[in-house]
């Protein structure tokens, strides 16, 4: 049977991924090509984990992006995509997520904070990819177009208080 390359997108605390790689080996195997994608700050504490044959830093601060993988990951080719996330549903990680749907793979995967595992279409990313673009234009327009107004109400009510205490 031929090895699967799998890469896990570090996306949690690694005493979360401590608790969840156990179940990832159990479900897929431990003789697959397992890849672990990890901030950089975290490559050294991340060499103990038994079953990971590379370790791979993400060398950019803050959230993962496309744009800013190393080459390795961008242009490689894998089986699977494993995305932990610390909560049961994956809200709050769909960045890492839209990066996964971005990455050559068969299939992508969400295992949760219980160790659960779920199949994640990349439709269903694109789909939340494009509320959240729709969602937050509609937000900034009306923020833009309510707040002079917030603003002149609030000096209205600031000249009306002076002129009531000046009675």
């Amino acid at each position: 049977m031929k090895k699967k390359r799998i890469l896990i997108v570090r996306s949690v605390s690694l005493q979360l991924l401590d608790r969840l790689l156990p179940e990832v080996f159990r479900i897929f195997g431990i003789d697959n090509e397992y890849i672990l994608l990890s901030h950089s700050h975290a490559v050294e504490r991340c060499k103990k984990y038994k079953g990971i044959s590379n370790i791979i830093g993400y060398s950019e601060k803050g959230d993962f992006k496309f744009g800013k993988l190393p080459e390795d990951v961008k242009e490689g080719v894998f089986d699977i995509i494993i995305v932990p996330v610390s909560n049961f549903t994956g809200a709050g990680f769909l960045n890492v997520f839209y990066m996964a749907a971005k990455i050559k793979s068969k299939e992508i995967f969400m295992l949760n904070v219980k160790g659960e595992l779920r199949r994640i279409r990349r439709s269903w990313i694109m789909k939340k990819r494009v509320f959240w673009v729709l969602y937050s234009s509609f937000s900034l327009f009306f923020t833009i177009l309510f707040a002079p107004i917030y603003l002149l109400l609030l000096f209205f009510e600031f000249l009306l208080s002076k002129i009531i205490k000046q009675r």
